[in-house]
């Protein structure tokens, strides 16, 4: 140990330089450190800034997905109303038809027995056309000679008329100037009421239908032909 001039030991100085190297050391690695966690807390912020611009776009896609479901589901609830609508529309269509139906056919039966008595009644109506006709056939045979002496002093002649079940009733004699002059007229005899279907221009439609009138009424064959010969000399003069 050296000792001072005044002969007093004198002390080592302290030797920091290995705290100094360590102290050194220690600063580096904490701004390493520093530097190290200020760059992973910007690169955390800067992924989660993105995470969130990311999330956020998601977002908004998601709710514009939503509302296009929204959008969708309202327009299949429309559809499905509208559809329940034409279902309803559609039973009660079908209903209606079913019930018309069920009226045609019955009305359709009816009609089936309608066609049936019309039939019937006709055929009676044709069977008993012929047999008045066959009676006046039957008659004018027997009646013959009388309608001969008929003709000759009356003019009249008694003939079939083109029309089925007519006669036609032809009067001469009515005037003094042209005595061969002929009026006649057509009388249906195949129905239950006498009708005149073609008779003389000269005749009225009123005069036919009152004469027509009164044979219906009575039935009297020869007064209706004294009275239509009388009503043809009426406008033959």
């Amino acid at each position: 140990m050296d000792e001072s001039a005044g002969g007093a030991p004198r002390r080592a100085g302290l030797d920091f330089s290995a705290l100094n190297e360590s102290v050194g050391r220690f600063q580096e690695r904490f701004d390493e450190y520093v530097h190290s966690t200020v760059d992973q807390i910007k690169s955390d912020a800067d992924t989660k800034k993105h995470d969130r611009k990311t999330a956020e776009a998601e977002s908004s896609d998601l709710t514009r997905e939503c509302d296009a479901i929204k959008q969708d589901q309202k327009q299949l609830w429309e559809t499905v109303a509208a559809e329940r609508r034409e279902d309803t529309h559609l039973r009660s269509s079908l209903q209606a038809f079913y019930t018309q139906q069920k009226s045609l056919e019955q009305r359709t039966g009816e009609l089936a027995g309608d066609v049936a008595d019309a039939r019937r009644e006709f055929e009676a109506l044709e069977t008993r056309r012929a047999e008045k006709l066959a009676l006046l056939e039957r008659q004018v045979q027997l009646n013959r000679p009388e309608l001969a002496v008929l003709e000759k002093y009356t003019g009249l002649s008694i003939t079939p008329a083109e029309r089925r079940g007519t006669l036609r009733f032809a009067f001469r004699l009515l005037s003094a100037t042209t005595p061969n002059d002929a009026c006649s007229l057509d009388l249906d005899v195949s129905q239950s009421q006498y009708t005149a279907p073609q008779y003389d221009a000269r005749l009225s439609k009123e005069t036919v239908q009152r004469l027509l009138q009164s044979l219906n009424d009575q039935g009297d064959l020869p007064a209706f032909l004294c009275a239509l010969r009388r009503a043809m000399q009426a406008v033959c003069q």
